[in-house]
């Protein structure tokens, strides 16, 4: 009988550690359920900061593009033939469609060769060929500039072909000043150089 009490003591304590052990485990098991959930919820969020940065993003590309198509109109630009000396010269037509007159208006320009390949000119210290060419106004509201005018052996390279805009900055006469680097804005502006066209 006494071996009895001791055996079923035993079991009693074996059934005890099984369920301590089999509880601590419950405990891990929930805890590493939470931990997943709480990882999963965060990469929800994660996303979805995403999405919704991508959506500001795009929001912000249409206003600005919306501000650009409602303030200037490109209606032509090209290069000349290299000169005799190799020099080319950049034009740029444009039109102020908006309500304002212009002050100064910017242009970022880059040279490209025959075969679309961005180049520089002979004097081109800064290594890209990009130069920034500068309208002083004042440009009346609807007024169209760049007939007749034109930068004047802008790069020396025989190998230009034509230009392409990848930046524009107008400053108006009330101090505002709009600009962008998009190229895909810039190209929505009217006309585009096609390469080899």
């Amino acid at each position: 009988m006494k071996n009895l009490k001791i055996m079923m003591m035993t079991l009693m304590m074996c059934l005890m550690t099984m369920f301590i052990v089999s509880c601590n485990q419950n405990d891990t098991s929930t805890k590493n359920q939470l931990q997943s959930d709480n990882l999963r919820q965060k990469q929800i969020e994660d996303s979805l900061k995403v999405v919704e940065q991508k959506r500001i993003e795009d929001s912000l590309k249409v206003v600005e593009l919306e501000t650009f198509k409602n303030s200037i109109e490109i209606i032509k630009y090209y290069t000349s033939s290299p000169n005799s000396a190799g020099g080319v010269d950049c034009n740029i037509i444009w039109k102020n469609l908006s309500e304002k007159t212009v002050k100064y208006a910017r242009f970022t320009v880059v040279p490209y060769n025959k075969v679309n390949d961005r180049v520089k000119g002979k004097y081109d210290y800064n290594g890209n060929g990009e130069k920034v060419v500068k309208v002083t106004g004042p440009v009346k509201s609807k007024q169209i500039d760049g007939y007749g005018t034109y930068w004047d052996c802008l790069w020396y390279n025989w190998a230009i072909d034509y230009m392409l805009i990848t930046g524009i900055e107008i400053e108006y006469l009330d101090g505002s000043i709009i600009s962008t680097s998009d190229v895909n804005i810039i190209q929505e502006l009217g006309y585009t150089r096609k390469p080899n066209s």
